[in-house]
């Protein structure tokens, strides 16, 4: 049995990210997956995602993919990628 995990993520620039973990019955590593570019209507949910998500949790990796600033319910705005950084960091 596989379950998900929605929560927010604080950047080290104070900006609140959206964030979802998806995780197989027993995790034997986690993933962090990014989005494709937001410009051009990249999310966290985005279908190419749920698929690779889908396919890891079934090797029993965990997956955390989260909405860069700006995306979603994430606060903060895009600045050309720099802020971005931060969001990985995070």
């Amino acid at each position: 049995m596989t379950s998900n995990e929605s929560f927010t993520i604080m950047s080290t620039d104070s900006v609140e990210l959206e964030a979802l973990i998806d995780w197989p019955q027993d995790p034997r590593m986690l993933l962090v997956l990014c989005h494709p570019h937001p410009q051009h209507g990249g999310t966290m949910r985005a279908p190419l995602l749920e698929k690779i998500s889908s396919v890891l949790v079934g090797s029993d990796i965990a997956v955390l993919r989260f909405n860069f600033r700006g995306i979603g319910t994430s606060t903060g705005e895009w600045h050309g990628g720099s802020g971005e950084i931060e969001d990985v960091g995070a």
